[in-house]
């Protein structure tokens, strides 16, 4: 029905599918900017890891989490996806 509405209005063809899809990420990208900026805002300047970052890659344990494998790639320590952290 809102097809032959839109149709009629002379509205953009557009399934609510796809703007609802792209409005999700759209404010899904926004979050992360804002979570990006607020980190970096707390970071300190002109500091840097105690150690090499070479020493913090490995497996780690924990009873409730699991293993989690810390790699490092191009100078970066890599964690596994969805934890969302990243040191340089």
């Amino acid at each position: 029905m809102f097809n032959l509405l839109d149709q009629l209005l002379g509205m953009p063809q557009e399934r609510l599918g796809t703007l609802f899809l792209l409005a999700l990420v759209k404010k899904a990208e926004a979050k992360q900017k804002a979570r990006d900026e607020e980190r970096e805002k707390k970071r300190h300047k002109g500091t840097k890891p105690s150690r090499p970052l070479e020493s913090y890659a490995g497996t780690y344990e924990d009873p409730a989490y699991g293993q989690m494998v810390v790699s490092l790639k191009d100078g970066v320590l890599q964690f596994p996806s969805g934890t969302g952290s990243r040191a340089r």
